[in-house]
């Protein structure tokens, strides 16, 4: 049996950056999704997420609404003072303009 996390998300498309990689062009971008709901105390609450993005060869825009479907991968970089940080980044297997 094959484990894997996949991860479907639908949102607006943000800070499009389109590069050229040694091999393909790929692309980095930022999904943000918004969830509306009412709390215990009946107050309307806004849950927002931002999701940062890549793929290869996707053709998406800033202000594109979309539909992926991509894994989630960490990745471990170390700051400007030498500490140890994580973040996800979901690596887009299909991209759907809504």
């Amino acid at each position: 049996m094959d484990f894997f996390a996949q991860i479907e998300i639908q949102g607006i498309a943000s800070r499009v950056e389109k590069k050229e990689g040694p091999k393909k062009a790929f692309v980095q971008f930022s999904v943000l999704v918004e969830e509306a709901f009412t709390n215990k105390a009946g107050d309307s609450i806004i849950d927002t997420q931002w999701f940062n993005c890549m793929g290869v060869d996707l053709n998406v825009e800033s202000g594109d609404k979309v539909h992926i479907i991509g894994k989630v991968r960490t990745i471990k970089y170390t700051g400007g003072e030498g500490e140890i940080h994580h973040s996800w980044q979901v690596c887009v297997e299909k991209l759907e303009k809504l």
